[in-house]
């Protein structure tokens, strides 16, 4: 629908976006677009402090929080107190995209998702049993897995088992993605397979949060809507430009072409 005359920023929701590390920079970047193009009212990320500069920059339109950093480039435990600061404001919390392997990294977004009570939306290195744990209850949970991820949060259970008994949504990416939630399964029949590239996902996770920061709509509606701009977006950028010399950064600037047609 198109949006009414007498709006605020505010009014299309708050996301706060705890991403990436800094070898893994590019990940904030595309889950930076892809929420900032699904139309989210205010956008804060969260990043190691060595790349906030760099990222102000790439991005002006987001707001980049500097993180204290460990001695790998992941953001230090001791940035909890900061990140805190701002979940009180915020309506949708996304969290892994780029946080990478560090354990340090993982006991912070241990604590950070502990201290808020809104929809989350868990993808990549955050995609542990470890982290999964510490969230209860798990209705308001958003899971962004493709079949490696899923396989490790199962534990050595059947993998399709787990999301389709998961209590939150979970988005099964690949191929044939699948939408697991409230006892239904979604099955998404478009896209294209340039979207089998580094960021695709990244980009994904920002389109989701970025619907369930809005608030007017279900964790499984947003990923099922989320998904099919994804892929929409990512048939537009194929017939223009082919499925070989392209980027994952063009899928997010053909969002226009798969969104123009939703009033």
């Amino acid at each position: 629908r198109l949006r009414p005359t007498d709006c605020d920023k505010r009014d299309f929701g708050r996301l706060l976006a705890v991403i990436c590390s800094r070898k893994l920079g590019w990940a904030a970047l595309m889950c930076a677009r892809g929420a900032l193009n699904a139309g989210v009212g205010l956008l804060t990320c969260c990043v190691p402090e060595s790349l906030h500069a760099s990222f102000v920059a790439a991005c002006p339109e987001a707001m980049w929080v500097p993180v204290p950093e460990s001695p790998e480039g992941s953001m230090a435990l001791e940035g909890l107190g900061l990140i805190r600061q701002h979940l009180s404001e915020a309506d949708a919390l996304v969290v892994g995209p780029g946080i990478g392997p560090d354990q340090e990294s993982h006991s912070l977004v241990r604590e950070v998702v502990k201290l808020f009570s809104g929809p989350i939306l868990l993808d990549a290195d955050a995609l542990r049993p470890r982290i999964l744990d510490a969230i209860e209850p798990k209705d308001n949970l958003v899971l962004t897995p493709h079949a490696g991820e899923i396989k490790r949060l199962a534990e050595g259970l059947d993998p399709m088992n787990f999301a389709r008994s998961f209590a939150g949504v979970v988005l099964a990416k690949g191929s044939r993605t699948v939408i697991f939630g409230g006892g239904r399964a979604l099955h998404l029949f478009c896209g294209s397979s340039l979207l089998a590239r580094g960021g695709s996902g990244d980009l994904l996770s920002g389109i989701v949060s970025a619907l369930m920061a809005r608030g007017n709509r279900s964790n499984l509606d947003c990923a099922a809507l989320g998904a099919l701009w994804h892929a929409k977006s990512a048939e537009a950028l194929a017939r223009q430009h082919g499925q070989e010399a392209v980027t994952v950064g063009q899928v997010a600037e053909y969002m226009s072409f798969a969104l123009r047609n939703d009033f």
